[in-house]
């Protein structure tokens, strides 16, 4: 087919990018934007990937599964994908994008136990980083998430559902205290401008709240300060902190940290064990969720003796749930500084017996003397990797669990451990991400 090509598209299902596919003359084409049982015309735009990917040029069809989105902002933000589903429709077809990825890439399991639902469907982030900016040009200023494909524009998310109340009133606050001074919002294109981000993160009593800016302007944030102390609140309001960030891109590089109002953690709650978290700590932003997911990860370790391994630790959640209530003791590794810091407090906190080590998992293991009785791995989304996998599966350990959150870099990983002897006894989905097309995975691996 020929660049620029329009045709026909009754849309079949959808992956986990965010596409939703359908076939034309023998071939499969991607589509951002659709849901299953659409008919589209699309413009052929190019192969990327080995996929060919098309645009929206008109919907033909109304998909009969389509309900009126909860958020008039649906389409718009970046936020959620699936508003148009319903959540047992979400549930369906994630679980049959998991399926048809692991029929495609030839991985060979013996039970695939379905897919658990999350516990809420909407309000479920504990953190949410929104950003500054305007929704047209020269408009105000504004608060929210970036604009699907877009960067540089911002959609007012002030009724986001995916937050809770707390969440939505400081934000209202912030953006109108900050117009009433005519403060301007960064822009990326000309790194001019002083607002940057608001980042928000909860726990189980408390919340800090971060205000991210350049350092083009010297603000007093005192009287910011008191307007967010005066709000009528869910929980507590624990930490305010201003972040200095001169990035010339999006991502946050403090230069400076100050403590405006109370301290800049939290502390949450999960399986009787206390967790002290602070803004940057990575946690999964779905609590209950999480009590779920770790909740099926304690269910499938069967030693009660000898030492796990808790590979890709983060704050060392998952291990020192796994050592609470049992005999194992706990090495986690991690190559984020910070992590593996909040890691070692949290196990104090606790008094438990794990220890964490600072560095890249595909070296540390190779320094591991300890008999290693079962291991679980929790890797980013880039997943293992080829030498990761390779030094993993040397210690010839029966049991492994696999958490994923990247369907993809799973299954590549998979081939992998499946050389080295391994069989996939089961694979599980774990909806932690309502609305939206991420499915973190559960997969028990044997020899």
């Amino acid at each position: 087919m020929k660049k620029g090509e329009i045709f026909e598209l009754e849309i079949i299902g959808i992956n986990f990018s965010g596409e939703a596919f359908g076939e034309f003359q023998g071939e499969k084409y991607f589509v951002k934007g659709s849901i299953p049982f659409e008919k589209l015309k699309v413009r052929f735009i190019k192969i990327k990937s080995g996929k060919r990917i098309c645009k929206i040029v008109e919907r033909i069809k109304e998909s009969p599964i389509s309900i009126m989105p909860v958020c008039e902002k649906f389409g718009q933000c970046g936020g959620c994908t699936y508003l148009n589903l319903n959540y047992e429709n979400q549930i369906k077809f994630k679980e049959e994008a998991l399926i048809n990825l692991l029929r495609d890439e030839n991985i060979n399991y013996e039970k695939f136990l379905g897919t658990i639902k999350a516990p809420s469907q909407f309000e479920y982030r504990n953190k949410m980083e929104f950003s500054f900016g305007d929704e047209f040009k020269d408009g105000p200023l504004e608060l929210g998430l970036h604009k699907k494909g877009n960067p540089f524009g911002v959609v007012p998310t002030y009724d986001c559902h995916l937050v809770n109340q707390d969440f939505r009133k400081i934000m209202r606050v912030t953006v109108d205290y900050f117009r009433r001074l005519n403060v301007q919002a960064y822009k990326l294109k000309n790194h001019k401008g002083y607002l940057r981000n608001l980042i928000l993160r909860d726990g189980k009593e408390e919340l800090i709240i971060c205000l991210v800016t350049s350092s083009q302007e010297n603000i007093d944030l005192n009287n910011f300060k008191n307007e967010i102390l005066n709000l009528d609140l869910n929980k507590k309001v624990g930490g305010i902190i201003h972040v200095v960030s001169d990035s010339l891109s999006d991502a946050i590089d403090p230069k400076k940290i100050d403590i405006i109002y109370g301290n800049d953690y939290i502390y949450e709650e999960l399986f009787g064990l206390k967790f002290k978290i602070n803004l940057f700590s990575f946690f999964q932003t779905n609590t209950e969720g999480m009590k779920v997911l770790y909740g099926k990860v304690k269910e499938n370790i069967k030693n009660d003796e000898g030492t796990i391994l808790d590979l890709y630790c983060g704050t060392g959640t998952i291990g020192q749930i796994l050592s609470h209530g049992s005999k194992n003791k706990v090495i986690g590794i991690e190559i984020v500084k910070d992590a593996v810091i909040m890691a070692r407090e949290n196990a104090k906190l606790n008094n438990l017996d794990c220890e964490f080590i600072e560095g890249d998992v595909a070296e540390v293991v190779k320094n591991i003397k300890d008999k290693i009785s079962f291991i679980v791995v929790d890797p980013p989304r880039a997943g293992i990797m080829e030498k990761g996998v390779r030094n993993i599966c040397k210690f010839n350990v029966e049991n492994i669990i696999y958490v994923s959150c990247n369907p993809k870099t799973l299954v590549e990983d998979l081939k992998i451990f499946l050389e080295y002897g391994y069989k996939v006894k089961s694979i599980q989905g774990v909806d932690m991400f309502p609305n939206t097309y991420h499915l973190e995975t559960i997969v028990v691996l044997y020899k």
